[in-house]
């Protein structure tokens, strides 16, 4: 009798197993340069310094939450590199990231943190009056992520007279704010136009803690300040009842105020949702952490990795509660996709903002 493979003749086995052999080369072949890429970013990263720019002056939130990421996200970075964070201050962290997109090494050996404006300035073009002009991409940029949101909240001294939001669209309620370039005066002006709340602002206070102080003393009923302003310095006010918190700038409620609507929920038309869904991204990626373009794959992945896997870190949390910020992480791929959305933001929608934004 003849024997077929087809039929399980003596062949078959033979047969089987060289495609058993290789199908496993191909996939021992497949898995080699996954391996290659990892231990090459091992290999680049040991013994070198990764350089972290700092788009503001040494102080501060956003320089606390760079101190704090280079203390741990080395442990976690193949091949154990220092992180030696740089200050880069001037024209709100424009200075920093113009010069890490244009200067910065493309290996791997540079991230910079900004404040948040810089994911709205190429559209929004609120600095423009500096002498700073963007020069980066937004769309190029490799972001590696941002440790936490940071809605801001409208907050109202608890006699004053307006208890939900609603009442807001029929009661004056006097606000204090910082310069006019501020989110605390920027945010009133705008819901007085796309919500129809009646603030009136007073402006010219040097910080948050002056307005504190301000509506200790009765000169006004309240502010839009970041939620952190709130929880780190005036955890009494919360616990205590003596303020109300009624409205949060955020892109979804957060999870420390669940029970607050965002102003997107309250906007009545899409013209107004569409303005404040644009300037509410800023408040989705607080402290964003980039590189400059080209940075080769592996590395990128390597440090976007790493960033997430120190937001995990137990001696990360520890220092960032020290210091009052609550660790809410996106990814790198997070971030992008959020500036994807601004730079799908119609035209119109951003000419209507910046004329508000404007005065």
């Amino acid at each position: 009798m003849t024997w077929h493979a087809a039929e399980g003749g003596p062949d078959s086995g033979r047969r089987l197993m060289s495609r058993r052999d290789a199908i496993a080369a191909s996939m021992a072949a497949l898995a080699l340069p996954a391996a290659a890429s990892a231990q090459s970013a091992a290999d680049f990263f040991a013994g070198r310094t990764i350089k972290f720019w700092v788009g503001v002056a040494p102080g501060g939130a956003t320089d606390y939450v760079a101190r704090t990421i280079a203390a741990h996200l080395g442990r976690h970075v193949p091949g154990n590199p220092v992180v030696q964070p740089e200050n880069m201050p001037g024209a709100s962290s424009l200075v920093m990231t113009n010069a890490l997109y244009n200067k910065g090494a493309r290996d791997g050996t540079v991230i910079g943190i900004s404040l948040n404006g810089v994911v709205l300035e190429p559209k929004l073009q609120l600095m423009k009056g500096s002498g700073q002009a963007v020069l980066f991409d937004t769309n190029r940029i490799n972001w590696i992520g941002t440790p936490s949101h940071l809605p801001h909240v409208v907050w109202v001294r608890s006699d004053a007279p307006v208890q939900t939001f609603e009442d807001l669209r029929k009661t004056k309620v006097v606000l204090g704010a910082i310069s006019p370039g501020s989110d605390s005066h920027i945010l009133p002006r705008l819901m007085n136009v796309t919500l129809g709340t009646k603030f009136e602002i007073i402006g010219g206070y040097q910080g948050v803690n002056e307005i504190f102080l301000a509506a200790d003393r009765g000169e006004v009923q309240g502010a839009i300040v970041g939620i952190a302003n709130l929880t780190s310095t005036k955890p009494d006010w919360i616990r205590d009842r003596k303020i109300r918190i009624l409205l949060q700038f955020a892109t979804e409620r957060s999870h420390e105020l669940p029970d607050v609507p965002t102003a997107l929920e309250v906007a009545q038309n899409d013209e107004a949702r569409a303005m404040l869904a644009l300037y509410a991204t800023k408040f989705q990626v607080a402290f964003p952490v980039f590189t400059p373009p080209d940075v080769p794959r592996e590395r990128l992945e390597a440090l976007r990795a790493a960033f997430m896997a120190t937001m995990a870190d137990p001696r990360f949390l520890e220092d960032a509660k020290r210091g009052g910020i609550d660790i809410d992480p996106l990814s790198g791929e997070d971030v992008a996709r959020a500036v994807r959305a601004i730079d799908a933001t119609p035209q119109a929608v951003i000419e209507r903002l910046r004329t508000v934004i404007g005065g």
